[in-house]
């Protein structure tokens, strides 16, 4: 997977964003470099100024589509570090993985719930929950087994 994937889904969301307040892609793109500056600094008043000029009454929508396409986007590389520090805690034990072993680990850490996360609408979630939007059987049930479940007292 190439680190770089978000951009091309980027692309593709502020192409949409240009075409329906047609405008120039190269703006969208503006408006999000605009958004890593502080919004109440100095750079950010200096730097929306010529956005301002060319976009007048249509700034605070553009600005309001940019930063819902920003935040629904996934950004690829937070995405594999994430991954690579829940993997490593099953593989650094071991002296040989095959591709079965990481499979199957694959297959569990797809389907395994974030307990905890710093953004609360993935809180209690899968992975593939997050990626889909679908809600998904236990892993074990999507794997054929029965979950144990107790009786009622």
């Amino acid at each position: 997977i190439s680190s770089l994937n978000y951009v091309k889904e980027l692309d593709a969301r502020f192409t949409w964003i240009a075409q329906q307040h047609k405008i120039p892609v190269d703006c969208v793109w503006e408006m999000a470099q605009l958004q890593r500056c502080d919004y109440l600094g100095d750079t950010y008043a200096i730097r929306m100024l010529p956005l301002c000029k060319i976009l007048g009454d249509q700034f605070g929508d553009l600005e309001d589509d940019v930063l819902i396409a920003l935040d629904s986007t996934e950004r690829t590389s937070s995405a594999v570090e994430n991954q690579n520090s829940r993997v490593k805690r099953y593989t650094k034990q071991r002296n040989h993985v095959d591709n079965a072993f990481l499979n199957l680990l694959k297959f569990y850490l797809n389907h395994s719930v974030f307990t905890s996360s710093s953004r609360k609408d993935r809180k209690g979630k899968t992975p593939r929950e997050i990626m889909s939007r679908n809600k998904h059987s236990h892993w074990l049930e999507l794997l054929g087994y029965e979950r144990f479940k107790r009786k009622p007292a």
